[in-house]
């Protein structure tokens, strides 16, 4: 005989174990007794906290957004868009490895300076506050560290006759940071000073016309700026149509390229407008006419060029036809110029020669008393001269620059606890300062 199916619905409770029945799914108890239904605040505290975590992504995302708007200098073009043949002058600085030497020589300057300024204002405090001094020179470390960020990584200045016969000056610049918020600042606030300044357009770039006719724009992440607006204006053209001029025309292409190769910076200029014999005066590269050095070099000079009363040594510089510097600082110690004069008349060589020879000596016995070393070589190549001058010791340099200005800046301002100890004049019963006795 079968036996008897049982119905599990019919099953007694027991407190044992579940009754297992085949052909019938197995129970399962929960530990805890019967389940509950959900409460609905928990669905909408995971729906906050899912919100909240949206929400929190997106203010970091934004925030990130905004610090790289912020640092980020955007799109740029290259600073010799400023560059054209016809300039009479031209200047390039390499803000990039080649710059390396220098931005440490600035860190240096700029810690001993605050390194100086601390000992000085913090001398006079108590020694419980002494710490402030540790924190000021922590900050210079760290100023110093970041002077690289405030360099250009690219800088050109070229120097163009306009058509009012007049030297003009425009430069190109490249940020590596916060150009956008100085883009910014400079049209705010052109556009609220009025008459002042004016902001106009031109292919598609605003341009901030000042009150004295120079002018400011950019080119992306490029800045511009110029004493004359139609500069600027030809840049922005130029901006759009292609390549910058490769050279100024006095200048050979393979020549102004050579000069940036590994350089830091390269001057070169030409003396078709008077631009050399200006800055020439005001370098005061002529020495006095009664010193024997001067004497030496108008003896050399060619026939007629020493008719000058005055300076005979200013035919030397009228007569240059062009000249080129170029600048290199391997490290923050060392530096390397290069300056190359080419006269109009090869029968000025010798006497450039001679000047420069005079020039740098007493340079070199100047720059010893500062614990500078200084060396020079001067050489005729042709119809050129080339003086190639070594430089040593630039840190102490900027060790005593930075003693003598702690000094200057002593004696005109006294530091924390420090007053002056003058007294003040006394004055009489009325009110007026006495009056001087009688010899």
């Amino acid at each position: 005989m079968r036996s008897p199916t049982l119905d599990p619905s019919q099953t007694p409770p027991s407190s044992g174990p579940p009754l297992i029945i085949p052909g019938h799914p197995v129970p399962v108890l929960s530990p805890s007794g019967p389940r509950t239904a959900p409460s609905p605040w928990r669905k909408v505290l995971v729906g906050c906290a899912i919100g909240c975590g949206v929400v929190g992504l997106a203010v970091a995302a934004f925030l990130i957004w905004g610090a790289w708007w912020v640092v980020a200098p955007g799109s740029q073009v290259s600073t010799e868009v400023v560059l054209v043949p016809e300039a009479v002058a031209v200047v390039h600085f390499a803000g990039d490895e080649r710059a390396r030497g220098l931005v440490e020589l600035l860190g240096t300057l700029v810690t001993e300076s605050g390194r100086r300024q601390n000992a000085r204002t913090f001398s006079k405090l108590p020694e419980s506050w002494r710490w402030l001094e540790r924190l000021g020179a922590g900050q210079d470390q760290r100023a110093a560290g970041g002077m690289g960020a405030w360099v250009p990584s690219e800088a050109t200045l070229v120097v163009v006759t306009g058509q009012d016969e007049r030297r003009h000056v425009v430069l190109a610049a490249n940020f590596k940071g916060f150009v956008r918020p100085l883009r910014a600042l400079v049209t705010s606030s052109a556009r609220r000073e009025g008459k002042a300044s004016t902001v106009t357009t031109h292919a598609g770039r605003e341009v901030t016309v000042f009150s004295d006719s120079s002018s400011l724009s950019f080119v992306g992440g490029t800045l511009l700026w110029s004493d004359d607006t139609r500069l600027v204006e030809a840049a922005l053209d130029r901006a759009d149509d292609g390549p910058p001029a490769r050279s100024p025309s006095f200048l050979p292409e393979d020549r102004y390229a050579g000069l940036k190769e590994g350089r830091v910076l390269v001057a070169a200029a030409t003396n078709r407008t008077g631009l050399l014999t200006t800055l020439g005066t005001f370098a005061s590269v002529r020495g006095p006419s009664d010193s024997p050095a001067a004497g030496k070099v108008t003896a050399e000079l060619p026939a007629g060029a020493a008719d000058s009363p005055e300076n005979p040594l200013v035919p030397l510089v009228e007569g240059l036809d062009q000249a080129t510097l170029a600048v290199t600082v391997p490290t923050r110690d060392r530096a390397e110029i290069e300056l190359v004069l080419v006269p109009a008349d090869p029968a000025a060589l010798q006497p450039w020669r001679a000047l420069l020879t005079e020039r740098l000596e007493a340079v070199r016995l100047a720059a010893a008393a500062h614990e500078v070393q200084l060396d020079h070589d001067l050489r005729v190549e042709g119809d050129r001269v080339v003086a190639a001058v070594r430089m040593s010791g630039l840190t102490n340099l900027a060790r005593e620059w930075a003693e003598v200005t702690a000094r200057e800046d002593e004696s005109s301002n006294p530091g924390i606890g420090e007053s002056d100890s003058t007294p003040p004049p006394a004055e009489a019963p009325d009110g007026h300062p006495p009056a001087p006795p009688l010899p």
